[in-house]
């Protein structure tokens, strides 16, 4: 799906899976040199000629699709909920200072 946006240069989003020895199945980014560290764990949900999800071992990195975020402490988590439908769950933690440091990420 990164390459069907158009915005993938190269082979970025490209996967290698091939099956290895042992009859297991290794998955790596096409351009990491041929490194398949990353295996098939398991099927979680089919839906036969559309879609197959399933679980490997680890995630395939990519700095390509890497998506830049703000640190954490320039996150505000009870905005963020608001504006996401947790409006009564992020006002609970604004009322109780306790519950709220759970939610906090301190930087030493």
């Amino acid at each position: 799906m990164f390459q069907a946006t158009g915005s993938a240069p190269g082979s970025s989003g490209f996967v290698n899976i091939t099956d290895v020895k042992g009859g297991k199945v290794g998955f790596g980014p096409e351009d990491n040199e041929g490194n398949l560290d990353v295996f098939y764990v398991k099927s979680l949900e089919e839906i036969p000629y559309n879609i197959s999800v399933i679980q490997i071992s680890k995630v395939l990195p990519s700095d390509v699709a890497a998506a830049p975020t703000p640190e954490p402490s320039a996150m505000n988590i009870t905005d963020i909920m608001s504006a996401h439908g947790c409006k009564v769950f992020a006002d609970a933690l604004l009322a109780n200072p306790e519950a709220s440091k759970t939610y906090q990420v301190i930087n030493k």
